[in-house]
């Protein structure tokens, strides 16, 4: 007879089995005759309805959401009701319908189920047909309501909306104070002449020309009852068209009274003694360069002019031998009055003599 032994944890501790392979097993039951662990999930999901795990020497049954596992089997699942046990988020427990595994729940009018199908959430009926209302539509929660535009009153339906003709409701805010024209959905105010309609569409008051575009005057605008006048500020001249506004020229009459030059300015004048007319400053624009350039050329014509009239006299000592010590164009004159240069053409060293 074979003995074998096998390594068994029991209850936290290794113990070794003895298993003779004669005579059959020894090892705990979960085991095979080699005491290694029998899979009982692998045969027919160990009996288990719904999972089977497998444990070291055993398995354990468990079910899925929505079941819990009979008691006096341990392998089949019992649906559990979430309705009658409180497992359920739907709105009230009236609303909570129970089915294998799970539940569903239902919706008040008004409302519809989530794709959860647990919760329910406002049906916006004004997303369908604008909710049948024939102008507007205001969702709310769990209904809705028509309303309509201005100028319209809604009819017995709670639908259709339908004109209000407010030229003929009689003494109320929204009649006009003169005219009144009905149209689809509101109305129309108008004046007679000479009056022009409020900022309120309802009111009238006197047209007044000033307040559009000045009147189309320049300056001044003078508003009158059922007409306006043009006036000009000071300087300035009316127009013959009563709008337009023309500089006055002061210096045509008497030089403005200037005693010297007079410049007419836009609007006014002024007396001065420089020039500042826009003919005076381009005439003296191009004439300065001019001026400048017949200056320098002057310049130029004296310089050669003294150059010559140097070397002349120079010329004329040399052949002399004359003392030029104090001829002022001499380039080399000697700064001290206290002493006398003497040239001659035959010594040409200069003399200082005191």
């Amino acid at each position: 007879m074979r003995q074998l032994w096998c390594l068994r944890a029991l209850a936290g501790f290794a113990v070794l089995i003895s298993v003779s392979t004669a005579t059959g097993s020894s090892c705990m039951p979960g085991f095979n005759p080699d005491c290694t662990d029998i899979n009982e999930c692998a045969t027919n999901n160990g009996g288990c309805q719904h999972t089977c795990t497998n444990t070291n020497g055993s398995y354990y049954c468990s079910c899925n959401y929505g079941y819990m596992i009979d008691s006096s089997d341990h392998h089949h699942c019992n649906d559990v009701d979430e309705c009658s046990m409180g497992y359920h988020s739907c709105d009230s427990s009236d609303r909570c319908i129970n089915v294998n595994g799970t539940y569903n729940c239902s919706c008040l009018p008004g409302y519809h189920i989530t794709d959860n199908g647990k919760s329910c959430v406002d049906s916006n009926e004004c997303n369908t047909n604008n909710g049948g209302c024939d102008h507007i539509c205001i969702n709310a929660d769990g209904s809705y309501q028509c309303l309509c535009g201005t100028g319209f009153d809604i009819g017995s339906d709670g639908r259709n909306c339908y004109d209000k003709d407010e030229c003929n409701l009689g003494d109320t805010v929204n009649i006009c104070a003169q005219n009144c024209l009905n149209i689809i959905g509101s109305f129309l105010c108008s004046c007679r002449t000479g009056y022009q309609l409020d900022n309120n569409g309802i009111t009238c008051s006197d047209i007044n020309e000033c307040l559009v575009n000045n009147g189309g005057c320049d300056h001044k605008c003078r508003n009158e009852i059922g007409s306006y006048t043009c006036e000009c500020n000071s300087g300035y001249m009316l127009n013959s068209n009563q709008h337009g506004c023309s500089d006055v020229n002061e210096c045509e009459l008497n030089n403005g009274n200037c005693t010297e030059m007079c410049v007419n300015t836009p609007g006014n004048f002024t007396c001065s003694l420089y020039v500042t007319t826009t003919t005076d400053l381009t005439l003296l624009y191009y004439i300065l360069p001019i001026s400048v350039v017949i200056i320098g050329i002057l310049l130029v014509i004296i310089i050669v002019l003294l150059v010559v009239n140097k070397r002349r006299k120079m010329q004329e000592y040399e052949a002399t031998g004359e003392n030029f010590n104090n001829d002022k164009t001499l380039s080399g004159e000697i700064a001290n009055p206290t002493k006398s240069v003497y040239y001659n053409s035959k010594h040409p060293q200069a003399t200082l003599v005191s």
